[in-house]
């Protein structure tokens, strides 16, 4: 059986970030990275970097010197521009948002809130009503108006008619 000898880019490249070889040819192959010829590296780290998350990609990580200059972290205060939110700012939202949900469910159970699609329904309802309320005033009206001359008793018969169409959509009776 014939040895399989590998070239050494993928193990430098491991050993140069302080990575398993494992895990760099994971990272390498997601990233479109072909580990078995020579490659970029700074073009190799950048495009991890930008898979991780393409808004983070100018964050990626970076070597130091020293040991004694920690990594600059921006915080979501400072550049809020980044969309870069640590842990426990999306726990607070995360928490904030469930409260806003049960405060939410609390006022419907209490009768304060309806839902959107039975106050559509009731006003669709009414709407009808309304419209063949007043689409049947003409209907009635015409043969009590027809022989009456008079304008004001015409006015009368008819604002009669209009309040009792009006009272009847409201349910109240005069």
């Amino acid at each position: 059986m014939k040895k399989r000898t590998r070239s050494g880019y993928l193990k430098k490249y491991a050993e140069d970030e302080g990575i398993s070889r494992q895990v760099a040819a994971k990272q390498l192959t997601k990233a479109g990275i072909d580990y078995s010829k020579p490659f970029d590296r700074d073009e190799a780290n950048k495009r991890i970097a930008a898979g991780r998350h393409p808004a983070r990609a100018k964050y990626a990580k970076r070597k130091f010197e020293s040991v004694e200059t920690p990594p600059f972290e921006p915080s979501p205060e400072s550049e809020p521009e980044s969309g870069a939110t640590s842990f426990l700012e999306a726990q607070r939202r995360k928490e904030l948002a469930n409260a806003q949900l049960k405060e939410l469910e609390v006022q419907k159970r209490a009768g304060e809130l309806i839902e959107v699609a039975t106050v559509e329904k009731a006003m669709f309802e009414k709407g009808r009503q309304v419209r063949d309320a007043l689409q049947s005033l003409a209907d009635r009206l015409a043969g009590i108006l027809a022989p009456i001359s008079d304008q004001a008793k015409v006015h009368e018969v008819m604002s009669k008619e209009i309040h009792q169409a009006l009272e009847g959509l409201t349910g109240k009776s005069a």
